[in-house]
């Protein structure tokens, strides 16, 4: 897949980050772009205390919020998560970011046909969002909504060949509805 891709552009986000915080260690915003890196690298702590000085630095962020909710999804808490994410939509709708968090939130609470409705929107505005695709084909799967969710990987499979979650989730679309010749 795109693995090796993924990590030399985190790599490369990264330094960039490091190089803005060396000129302005009172630079919110890369405090904010640190924890993300930290949190995709599975580095959970470090962005927390990333996110703590983003905090501190730009109190009424929503995107600090919504990246908060995507830590506290991967330390599985997902009820912290809702709260946080309500929390940033209250403070700035129609932001993608945070719709596509509420999208995964609703998800991983099992509210399946919200979660779809989310990323329905973010695709509607982005087209070319991979995640909120590659979610609601999830979804849609789960909600035994399999031709749906066959357009969305074929679309997914169609823009990036390489990208081996969205073969694997056409697999086992094609599965459930039986089509073992493919």
């Amino acid at each position: 897949g795109t693995g090796e891709k993924d990590r030399a552009l985190l790599s490369e986000a990264s330094l960039a980050f490091e190089a803005a915080l060396g000129i302005d260690r009172e630079n919110g915003v890369a405090w904010l772009g640190t924890a993300r890196i930290q949190r995709m690298q599975g580095e959970l702590s470090e962005a927390q205390i990333s996110l703590a000085r983003a905090r501190r630095l730009i109190p009424d962020e929503p995107l600090i919020s919504a990246e908060e909710a995507l830590l506290a999804l991967d330390g599985g808490d997902v009820e912290a998560a809702s709260r946080l994410i309500s929390e940033a939509d209250v403070r700035e709708r129609d932001n993608p970011v945070i719709a596509y968090v509420k999208g995964v939130v609703n998800a991983r609470r099992g509210l399946l046909d919200e979660a779809c409705k989310q990323f329905d929107d973010i695709l509607l505005s982005d087209p070319g969002h991979v995640r909120a695709r590659l979610n609601r084909a999830t979804a849609r799967m789960l909600l035994e909504r399999h031709d749906e969710a066959l357009d969305d990987t074929n679309v997914l499979l169609s823009d990036h060949p390489e990208l081996d979650l969205a073969r694997l989730r056409r697999g086992e679309i094609l599965m459930s509805l039986g089509e073992w010749q493919e």
